[in-house]
């Protein structure tokens, strides 16, 4: 077993398979930046974590460790599917995003959690025929550009006002994509697209120009009359087999007939097309590297995902609520983490306790590396009690005397200006000097 002290330059999982140990979540964001900006300039990551928070906050501190880096979050559903007031349009759209983003070109870095790794996807192949890259200057069809976005789940509007809605005036076309925080100003002539300009929802005005945009679909199954058609007819056969309450599913039944999307529509993706796969396939296809971040904590926040999706489908049957089967949405978490352990790529398996010896692992040739770390977990709280209280300042300024007396350099990043001035007056206060950077451009 080897071990570090310091940065990890180079990542080799012989056998397949690699083992960290001794790392939190901020200190693998670290590791890999540093991977992406070294030996993996020409490669992708896929990195999971238990919890929906936890992905979150890696993502964020990557791109602080890697700025500029191509990072995305694919996030799950925020609530359970086939209920009346479920609204998954912009986790579809960003879930789409982010799988095409894995499945393009490197460097990238995929960040999602267990619950959302469980949710199938169409295949990388499909997305990337359902998706488009707009460029300033280039000749784009003006009547099939507006088809596209229909097609692809985007919704027409007066305005648009959130992700997944586009309108049309005239020469122009604003469209908001999913992944991005603003929308974008498509200006036509003709058919030649001649400007691209990010511009404000509250006020339209424009806040830059920009040579392309990106445009992965909203909808996980092409939306067109015929595959609104078939929909329809398919579900009408399910509840007239399965003897589903009237009263709940002919709005669903009126909507595929009358061609409208509503917001539970993304579970019922099955029956437009059957071209749903598990996420383990589609990393496969992808050639990216799993980092797999607390196995044993993984597979816990499965089996708790796993079980609550089955009591839910076993509570929506019973309640005679329409709905497709678990199977037809979600892959059991069991075969997630098992296929995403034996990919071709190889897979890396990280615990933020320090290892103590090799783990069993017969047959594997995996390689085991500990890492000399200390959690400053205790700590994590500090941000948001500078100003309220400076109980919270005696631990931070020991662990900073004790950094700085073994020759170690010492960053704090805070939330914003008004922390880091009111903290650089705290520590003065504990003769300690710090230096405050100045603040970095927006």
């Amino acid at each position: 077993m080897e071990r570090y002290s310091g940065a990890m330059t180079s990542l080799d999982p012989r056998g397949g398979r690699l083992e960290l140990g001794g790392l939190p979540l901020s200190a693998l964001a670290r590791q890999v930046a540093l991977w992406m900006q070294g030996q993996f300039k020409a490669r992708k990551l896929a990195v999971v974590t238990p919890s929906a928070v936890e992905a979150e906050d890696f993502l964020g501190d990557l791109r602080f460790f890697w700025p500029g880096g191509r990072a995305a979050l694919m996030p799950g559903f925020d609530r359970a599917p086939f209920m009346q007031k479920y609204s998954g349009v912009a986790a579809a759209g960003e879930r789409m995003t982010a799988a095409r983003m894995l499945a393009g070109a490197p460097p990238f870095v995929l960040v999602t959690s267990m619950p959302a790794a469980v949710r199938k996807l169409p295949s990388a192949g499909e997305i990337e025929s359902r998706s488009l890259t707009v460029r300033e200057g280039g000749e784009l069809d003006f009547g099939l550009f507006a088809a596209f976005l229909a097609e692809g789940g985007y919704r027409r509007a007066d305005q648009v006002e959130g992700p997944g809605d586009y309108s049309v005036r005239g020469g122009l076309v604003d469209v908001f994509p999913a992944g991005r925080s603003s929308p974008v100003r498509i200006e036509f002539f003709g058919d030649a697209v001649d400007s691209i300009r990010s511009f404000k929802v509250d006020d339209q005005r424009s806040t830059g120009r920009e040579e392309s945009v990106d445009l992965a679909p909203i909808s996980q199954a092409p939306v067109s009359p015929a595959t609104l058609e078939a929909a329809y007819l398919a579900f009408v056969g399910l509840a007239e087999a399965e003897g589903w309450l009237d009263l709940l599913w002919h709005p669903v039944a009126s909507a595929f007939r009358e061609g409208r999307l509503f917001g539970d529509a993304e579970n019922w993706s099955p029956l437009f097309a059957d071209n749903l796969a598990p996420f383990s396939e589609f990393l496969a296809g992808s050639g990216a590297l799993p980092v797999l971040y607390e196995p044993s904590r993984l597979a816990s926040a499965g089996e708790a995902a796993w079980l609550g999706l089955k009591n839910h489908f076993a509570r929506l049957a019973a309640d005679e609520r329409p709905h497709l089967p678990l199977e037809s949405l979600y892959e059991d978490p069991a075969s997630f983490l098992a296929g995403a352990a034996r990919l071709p790529a190889g897979s890396v398996a990280v615990r933020e306790a320090p290892l103590r010896g090799a783990p069993e692992a017969p047959g594997s040739g995996g390689r085991f590396v500990a890492f000399d770390t200390e959690s400053t977990g205790a700590l994590t709280s500090l941000p948001g009690a500078i100003g309220k209280s400076v109980g919270f300042l005696e631990p931070l300024a020991g662990k900073i005397r004790s950094l700085l007396g073994r020759g170690f350099k010492t960053t704090l990043v805070l939330k914003n200006p008004e922390q880091k001035r009111r903290l650089v007056e705290l520590l003065y206060e504990r003769d300690l000097s710090p230096l405050a950077a100045p603040a970095a451009p927006r």
